[in-house]
This record gives C-alpha cells, structure tokens and sequence, in this order.
C-alpha cells in the first residue's frame, strides 16, 4: 500500500513538473520574440508579470484590471482569445480584449501555441 501511494505520489509530481517546466519554456519563447519588437505598450493576460521580470522592453499593461483605452497603432496584445473565452466569458478581461478585438491587425504577427497569439493594434480606440 506505502509503494502505490509513493508512485502514485511520484506520478502527479512528474505530472505537475511537466506543466511548470512547459509554462516555463512558453515564457522563455514569447520573451525572445518580444525582444525583437519595439518598445511599445503590450496588453497581456496571464504572462505580464514574468514578462516585467524577464525584461522585455514593452511597457506591459495587464488585461484582468486596466482597460485598454490607451491602445495605440503599433501597440502589441498578447491573448489567446479561444482558451480564455470559455473560461473569462463576461469577466472583466474577456471585456477588455473584446474591446480590442476589432483594432487588432490580421493575421496575428505571432503564434506562441496553445491558443497565445500576439496581435499588433491597426487602430486607435480614442
């Protein structure tokens, strides 16, 4: 009984570090791309604060809180509009990428998997 629960133990640990090191690996990705961009505001959800910390040179402004009004042409939005729909529909974020959604350039500049894209804003919302 002690060596099923110890492998039972082991295996969602395995199962947990597999997620982490995966998340991990997606922000080291989207870091070294965004690198590559100008500095200009990025509207993100989820990734903003290991994206402050990593260093990125855009100023990241978090979708959950602040709506989007100061959004810019040329500004950039990091979002995976069809995972965090289904789970933020009518929530304040889904509202604040929504209003977004119609000044974001197509195709998306960059596809990070899992549903992340990064967009790049085509019009004012002033």
């Amino acid at each position: 009984m002690v060596a099923a629960t110890l492998v039972a133990q082991l295996g969602l640990l395995g199962l947990a570090t597999r997620a982490l090191i995966a998340n991990q690996r997606q922000e080291v990705l989207i870091t070294r791309r965004l690198r590559s961009y100008p500095p200009v505001t990025l509207f993100s959800f989820g990734f903003s604060l290991a994206l402050q910390n990593r260093g990125v040179p855009q100023r990241v402004v978090e979708l959950w809180d602040t709506a989007p009004t100061g959004a810019r042409p040329g500004d950039l939005v990091l979002f995976a509009p069809e995972p965090l729909a289904a789970k933020w529909r009518g929530q304040p974020l889904m509202k604040n990428f929504d209003r977004l959604r119609p000044f974001l350039a197509q195709p998306p500049l960059e596809d990070f998997g899992d549903g992340w894209f990064l967009y790049r804003v085509d019009g004012s919302l002033r």
